[in-house]
């Protein structure tokens, strides 16, 4: 029998980014709680599977306990003018008993790839375990909860929007999820599928050890993964909104150990979300301490994780009402890959773009998954870039890239295992169009080509593998980059910051008085140390200052094309800036 949960204080029931944890505090509390977020006006309601039923077979909505009654929650936040955002966990989450799974099913403990037990910290202090979501009694459950979910929702008359969601955690450049898992169960489902593999095609008898078995192990988890989203759009179609991916802030393995001894640093929680936020991974401060949100980590996740950005991550896709007079993440230059491939972000790394662009245009860029991307009409301007590898290109993205060119975009591809066939369409693409191609070398032989306000660079990142390995190695890469946007004449501020500084970038378009712009950009700068900092920010003549905001601990000189900041401890300041067209 579950129990009437213990009414828990604001910042567990309202533990970051909107999200609303409706089974910590009584449905009677529910409406003055709610009320009293000012300026919000979605509500994120994370579904707790675990909470709905002990067992996985009875499910309870309203029968039993109040607090299991979406339909009266739904319809308090219609009344406060509030939406109500649904979110369903496809893979075990950390700030829940079993990872989420209910209490019965939770018997096959989930392993990582070191064999270590599955399980986070969460805000509260408490160690939740994992358990397997390859167990396939869980599986049964879950579609049995999807279909119960679909006809409650039907029946109640609710006007919801529903989001998969599958967590994680962000390091060394890649996504983590928690769905991963080498457990018994994960072990015995393999088994039958590499068996189900050889008795399709003989080849993959061979397939015991190695890269060969690695891959296909990565391909079961997809089809795992796949198996339990399709339950959630076959069941709620008629709601389904897609899915994200959320990062959760402190939620690595081995933060359990830290946080148990010692404070997160500020820099740490920043560095995290900055992070996260670039390779469009939903950061989440949810395991992160009361006591270590306050002072300059509100003022960030005011600024960062702003309501405005988390209402337009789980906006209804079939509206568009997006605002262009609102500052959102600013992303001047845009990695177009297979974010999740090792391989692709060496190849990237090796190029020395990331280590340029990182340097150059600091928390002012993404990555976009090639598989997602579309390119639309609405991309604009001659100041935003496009990066494409060709280890990731087919037929249809490199047709996308080319008319994203075509259409006054700067795109760069590298040539670097490049397939050949994409090669020949390359070259004919040359000749169909009559396109005048500039050679030059460095480092590299470089061919750009012009088209109205698009360029076009092609080049082959392979041939930097014969510089000399020695020290001037990234010098000689950063150099190259450096020419070739010298080329484009982009002219962008220079922030020379002291060790320790934390920055972002924002933009939006301009209103009616600001014509003389093409957008706005704010920078925005953090202090989490415990020593005084300085930056100097010179800025080039098409970036003109407007106003500082949001000051806090911070004084500044200005002069002509040049602001000097002076930060106390734990000071931050937000400057804009008027791009001329």
């Amino acid at each position: 029998m579950l129990t009437t949960p213990v009414i828990k204080d604001e910042d567990t029931v309202f533990p970051g980014e909107n999200w609303f944890l409706y089974w910590k505090t009584s449905a009677s509390l529910w409406k003055s709680k709610i009320e009293s977020l000012r300026g919000v006006n979605k509500i994120i309601i994370p579904v707790n599977w675990g909470f709905h039923s002990d067992t996985g077979d009875n499910i309870d909505f309203a029968g039993e306990k109040p607090e299991t009654d979406l339909k009266k929650l739904v319809h308090i936040c219609e009344d406060l003018g509030k939406e109500a955002i649904l979110i369903l966990p496809i893979s075990p989450v950390p700030y829940l008993p079993n990872g989420g799974i209910p209490f019965l099913l939770a018997r096959t403990e989930s392993l990582n790839s070191t064999m270590v037990f599955g399980s986070a910290l969460d805000a509260d202090g408490v160690i939740n375990q994992f358990y397997s979501f390859f167990d396939p009694r869980v599986y049964k459950a879950f579609t049995k909860f999807t279909r119960e979910l679909s006809h409650y929702i039907s029946q109640s008359g609710m006007n919801v929007s529903l989001w998969a969601y599958e967590s994680g955690y962000f390091n060394n450049g890649l996504f983590h999820s928690y769905l991963h898992d080498r457990s018994s169960a994960f072990d015995q489902g393999f088994t039958r599928f590499l068996q189900a593999k050889k008795a399709e095609d003989e080849e993959n008898s061979e397939v015991t050890s190695g890269q060969k078995e690695d891959s296909l192990r990565k391909e079961y988890e997809s089809m795992i993964r796949e198996l339990y989203l399709e339950s959630i759009k076959n069941d709620l179609g008629f709601c389904y909104q897609g899915m994200k991916k959320i990062g959760y802030v402190l939620g690595r393995p081995h933060d359990i150990f830290i946080s148990s001894v010692e404070n997160a640093a500020d820099s740490r929680i920043i560095d995290e979300v900055l992070m996260m936020s670039r390779y469009d991974i939903i950061p989440s401060t949810m395991l992160v301490p009361a006591r270590l949100k306050k002072g300059l980590i509100n003022i960030f996740r005011d600024t960062v994780l702003s309501s405005t950005y988390i209402e337009e991550t789980f906006e209804d896709k079939t509206i568009q009402n997006k605002s262009e007079f609102v500052f959102h993440p600013s992303s001047t230059f845009s990695f177009v890959c297979q974010k999740e491939d090792k391989e692709t972000l060496k190849d990237l790394t090796d190029s020395g773009v990331i280590n340029f662009v990182d340097e150059y245009l600091k928390y002012d860029y993404d990555f976009n998954d090639l598989s997602e991307f579309s390119w639309e009409d609405e991309l604009e301007s001659s100041r935003y870039f496009y990066y494409f590898t060709g280890r990731d290109l087919d037929l249809r993205s490199l047709s996308a890239a080319l008319k994203m060119f075509m259409n006054g975009l700067n795109v760069f591809i590298d040539k670097k295992n490049l397939d050949d066939k994409l090669l020949r369409r390359l070259e004919s693409f040359y000749i169909e169009n009559d396109l005048e191609i500039e050679r030059i070398r460095y480092l590299c032989l470089i061919e750009t080509i012009s088209m109205g306000e698009g360029r076009l660079f092609i080049f082959d990142s392979s041939e930097f593998e014969d510089l000399q390995k020695d020290g001037q190695k990234s010098d000689k890469k950063r150099q190259f980059w450096n020419k070739v946007f010298d080329s484009l004449d982009f002219k962008y501020p220079e922030i020379m910051a002291e060790e320790g500084l934390r920055y972002t970038w924002f933009d939006r378009g301009v209103a009616s008085s600001e014509l003389k712009f093409e957008r706005v950009k704010r920078v925005s700068f953090f202090n989490p140390t415990s020593y005084k900092k300085k930056v100097k920010v010179r800025y080039p003549s098409q970036f003109i200052f407007q106003k500082s905001i949001d000051e806090k601990n911070v004084s500044m000189n200005n002069t002509t094309h040049e602001i000097e900041l002076y930060f106390l401890p734990k000071g931050s300041v937000s400057l804009d800036f008027g791009v001329i067209l």
